[in-house]
C-alpha cells in the first residue's frame, strides 16, 4: 500500500454514507457534535471544545505521546455552505417523515388507468421508476425560512418530556387546534406548547399549489371552476421533485387528480450539455446579442451576481470557450430569427 493505513474512519452519526453502512450491520450511532459546533460528551476529555480547535489539540497529543508519524495534504470534498462559506459538518437530526407508499401507489394507478397522461414515453417511464421506489419523504427541513411544521411538543409541567418521544407531540391547524388536541391527550394537567422551529420542504409547500391557489380547504368558486385544470408544462428535470408531488398531494387531499395531462418540453442546454441556468451562469441576456458586449463584460456580469465561486469559474471557462471576443452587436434582426 503506497498510500494510508488500510484502516477506515466509520461514524455513522455524521456521514451519510457511513449512515447506511451503519444501518445495515447494526451500528450504534454516536453523535459528538453540539448544535453550537462544539463536542458533547462523547467526546471525552475534548468535550466542549470547539470542532477546530480538537483537531489541532489531537496532533499535539499524538505528539506528546510519541506516535506522530507525519502530516501530508490529501484532497477530498468537503461540503461548504454556499452562503457563509462555512464547513458543513454532517449531523443527524430528528426529522418528520411521510410513508409515500400510500399516496404513490393512486399516483402511479392514475397514469396507468388514463386518468392522468405523461408526455413524452420517455418521461412517462421516469415517473413508474422513480415514485415505484417508494422511498419515505424527510419533510422537514432545518431553515430559517419556509411554513413552519404544524407540529407542537407537549411539555407536561413536572414531567421529563423527551422530545424525541412521539407521544409528547400533537398537530394542528393552528395553536387553538393544537392546544385543544393537547388538553385532549393530557386532561387536567399543566403543560406549554413549542412549536417545532423547522420547516416543510420547499417540494412539499410547492405541491400544494394546484388547490391552495384557488382557496383549499374551502369549497371556493375559484377552486369549483378551475380545479382540476387540463394541462402542466413543465421540465422533466422537476417532474418527481414538483410534478409528483402536486398529483400525491392533490389525490390525498382533494380526491381528483389536479390535472389531467403533463407535458414535460425539451430542456435547453448549452454546448457543455449543462442546462441553460441563472443559477449556473450560462444563461444568454438577449440584451446582449442584440447591443453586444466584451468578455470581460460577460465576466463582470458572473462576478456581480450570487452564484458560487467555484460555478463562476466554470461559467467563465464556457464563456471563453464560446464566444472568446465576446459577442458581437447582432441588432434585432438575429434575435427575431433566432426565435
Amino acid at each position: 500500500m503506497e498510500y494510508g493505513t488500510g484502516a477506515v474512519k466509520m461514524t455513522p452519526a455524521h456521514d451519510p454514507n457511513d449512515y447506511e453502512v451503519g444501518k445495515r450491520h447494526n451500528l450504534e450511532f454516536i453523535n459528538l457534535l453540539n448544535d453550537d459546533g462544539t463536542y458533547n460528551q462523547n467526546a471525552g476529555p475534548y468535550c466542549g471544545m470547539l470542532r477546530f480547535h480538537i483537531r489541532k489539540q489531537i496532533i499535539e497529543d499524538i505528539k506528546a505521546k510519541g506516535l506522530y508519524v507525519d502530516t501530508t495534504s490529501n484532497p477530498m470534498e468537503v461540503p461548504v455552505c454556499t452562503k457563509s462559506g462555512d464547513i458543513i459538518e454532517p449531523l443527524m437530526k430528528p426529522q418528520w417523515w411521510v410513508n409515500i407508499r400510500p399516496l404513490a401507489e393512486p399516483a402511479l394507478e392514475a397514469v396507468r388507468d388514463g386518468r392522468l397522461e405523461i408526455t413524452p414515453m420517455a418521461a412517462e417511464k421516469d415517473w413508474f421508476h422513480k415514485l415505484g421506489k417508494f422511498q419515505d419523504w424527510c419533510l422537514s427541513r432545518q431553515l430559517w425560512w419556509g411554513h413552519q411544521i404544524p407540529a407542537y411538543f407537549v411539555r407536561v409541567a413536572g414531567q421529563e418530556c423527551d422530545s424525541g418521544d412521539i407521544n409528547y407531540w400533537v398537530v394542528g391547524r393552528d395553536d387553538a387546534e393544537a392546544r385543544k388536541r393537547a388538553e385532549e391527550k393530557f386532561p387536567g394537567v399543566a403543560f406549554e406548547l413549542e412549536q417545532d422551529p423547522d420547516v416543510l420542504d420547499t417540494w412539499f409547500s410547492s405541491g400544494l399549489w394546484p388547490f391552495a391557489l384557488m382557496g383549499w380547504p374551502d369549497n371556493t368558486d375559484d377552486f369549483e371552476k378551475y380545479y382540476p385544470t387540463s394541462l402542466l408544462e413543465t421540465g422533466n428535470d422537476i417532474l418527481f421533485f414538483w410534478v409528483a408531488r402536486m398529483v400525491m398531494l392533490g389525490m390525498h387531499l382533494t380526491g381528483k387528480v389536479p390535472f389531467a395531462k403533463v407535458f414535460c418540453h425539451a430542456m435547453i442546454r448549452d454546448a457543455n450539455g449543462r442546462k441553460m441556468s441563472k443559477s449556473l451562469g450560462n444563461v444568454i441576456d438577449p440584451i446582449d446579442v442584440i447591443q453586444g458586449i466584451s468578455l470581460d463584460d460577460l465576466h463582470a456580469k458572473l462576478e456581480s451576481g450570487n452564484l458560487d465561486p467555484r460555478e463562476v469559474s466554470k461559467a467563465k471557462e464556457g464563456q471563453v470557450k464560446d464566444f472568446p471576443e465576446g459577442i458581437p452587436e447582432c441588432g434585432t434582426d438575429a434575435l427575431r430569427f433566432a426565435l
